[in-house]
Parts: C-alpha cells; structure tokens; sequence
C-alpha cells in the first residue's frame, strides 16, 4: 500500500483512503470508508476469480489432484472469465470443464463420467 490514511466519518466511525495493489502488481484499488468493511474495494473479477481457485482446489481435492492441477485449471478458468464463458453457467461446471482437460493433458486416471457423479449432476436432463 502506498499513501494510506486515516479519517473520521460522518457517524463518528474511522476508515481507511489510500489504495490497495494486487498481490499480482496488477490493478490498484481505492479504499475509502465505505469500502473498507466490502473487501478493500476489489472488484467482482477479483472475487470470481478467488471463488473460483477455491472451487477448483476443493474438486481437485476430491478427484486427489496435486496443486499442479490446480494451477493449470485456475489458467483455464482465468480465460473462461476473460471470455464471459461463465456467465450464465453454474460455476462448478466451468470448474469441472477448466479441471478435466488437465486431468487429461497429464493422463491421470480419471474419465469424464466421474464428474457428474462428484459434481451430482444429471448431464444427460439438466
């Protein structure tokens, strides 16, 4: 963080203005008050694109992946947000569609038909 300070709201409470860099060096985020208690300003894209490594590590965790695999479909997830492939798409679809490629670029021993068991869903009527 650079330039951070600290001021006194209206209603007697303190925040905090300045901005936030990305763990990435990516985008800079304003903090103020108001932002202060909703994740220190980071945008939606940010927060898919958290939910979204987590939902990849708990599916991986389930199919016993290492985090090789995980990284690799975190990449694939980052291009299906980057392209709007998720909207309208339940996100543990696009997490099983970014992670089973991988499973098959590395010949793990897993098939496609394991997904819809792990994920309970009916593929055939959705």
């Amino acid at each position: 963080m650079s330039e951070v300070a600290f001021m006194d709201t209206d209603k007697g409470g303190s925040g905090v203005v300045g901005q936030f860099v990305n763990a990435d060096g990516g985008k800079m985020y304003s903090m103020w008050p108001s932002s202060f208690h909703h994740g220190f300003g980071r945008d939606s894209k940010a927060v898919t694109l958290q939910n979204g490594k987590r939902s990849i590590a708990s599916l991986a965790a389930s199919l016993s992946l290492n985090s090789s695999h995980v990284d690799a479909a975190h990449s694939y997830f980052k291009l299906a947000v980057e392209h709007k492939f998720i909207q309208g798409r339940k996100t543990e679809t696009v997490v099983a569609a970014c992670l089973y490629p991988e499973c098959r670029k590395q010949q793990t021993t897993h098939k496609l038909q394991y997904y819809p068991y792990i994920l309970q869903t009916n593929v055939l009527n959705p």
